[in-house]
């Protein structure tokens, strides 16, 4: 078996970029790790987003608001765009209660301690003189891209936002040749990593290699999975309609009032079922 041994360097970082650099690999195993760790990256992190709106005066989503600049289209849109930090379990409710003419910013959401907005420097909204813009927020955690249409709410007056929980924004990498010694067949993977800002490049580069590592060793070293015993289907519940008997069978063991499988009984009972013989 082949030995793994190569090294991982930042060659930049920022809050919301990285880029990184994992060598020397054996000739293929550039594309192998380089590829898992991408699809990782932008699939299996956990992030928080603004998931509701309600807003102040407002029903539904093509209402105006009088002062406001933008429609309600528009304002979704800005929320959307901004950036949450937040690892609670349950959903959590922010607020933003402004008058007079401003332009409202990320910065002015009033939220729990637990809830960090990353670009305080959003355009929410720009308001008049005489406007008000009171919103309700509920910010939720989860995983990947949820659609709107996936969370519909019978809510009057609340608004369901499309949600990109994922903290990962972007990833990409490419693969060179590298050198060790005098052989130059050995592959260089250069890393790319966007993220919003919640979480550094090199922090999620790390979980991401610990969530491969999990997958793997369940393969090298099974843990048995614990079924739930309720969970298993009585055969005395199974349908006589799902075991694909003949009609005729069907028919017969229906009309005798016996509809899901059958245990114990002689053949006599059977015999005394009419049409069944």
């Amino acid at each position: 078996m082949q030995t793994m041994n190569f090294s991982v360097k930042i060659i930049e970082e920022k809050d919301n970029f990285g880029i990184f650099a994992i060598e020397p690999l054996v000739t293929g195993f550039g594309h192998t790790l380089g590829n898992s760790l991408r699809r990782v990256l932008l699939s299996s992190f956990r992030g928080a987003a603004i998931t509701e709106v309600k807003v102040g005066g407002v029903t539904h989503k093509f209402s105006t608001l009088a002062g406001l600049s933008e429609d309600m289209i528009e304002l979704i849109l800005n929320l959307k765009a901004i950036k949450v930090a937040y690892e609670g379990e349950e959903s959590i409710t922010a607020k933003l209660n402004v008058k007079g003419a401003k332009t409202v910013h990320a910065s002015d959401i009033v939220a729990p301690a637990t809830v960090k907005i990353v670009n305080g420097d959003a355009i929410i909204a720009n308001l008049s003189k005489d406007a008000k813009l009171d919103l309700e927020l509920t910010i939720a955690t989860g995983y990947g891209y949820s659609p709107a249409e996936d969370r519909p709410t019978t809510t009057i007056g609340t608004m369901v936002l499309d949600a990109i929980f994922s903290p990962v924004e972007r990833v990409s990498y490419k693969v060179e040749s590298t050198r060790v010694g005098r052989r130059t067949d050995f592959d260089k993977i250069v890393l790319e990593i966007h993220t919003d800002g919640s979480q550094l490049p090199s922090l999620v580069l790390k979980e991401a290699a610990k969530i491969l590592v999990s997958a793997f060793s369940q393969i090298v070293e099974p843990v048995a999975i614990v079924g739930d015993e309720n969970a298993s289907t009585s055969p005395s519940s199974i349908s006589l309609d799902d075991l694909g008997l003949p009609t005729r069978v069907t028919n017969a063991l229906k009309n005798a009032g016996l509809n899901t499988m059958l245990f114990d009984n002689k053949e006599q009972f059977f015999k005394d079922i009419e049409k069944y013989e």
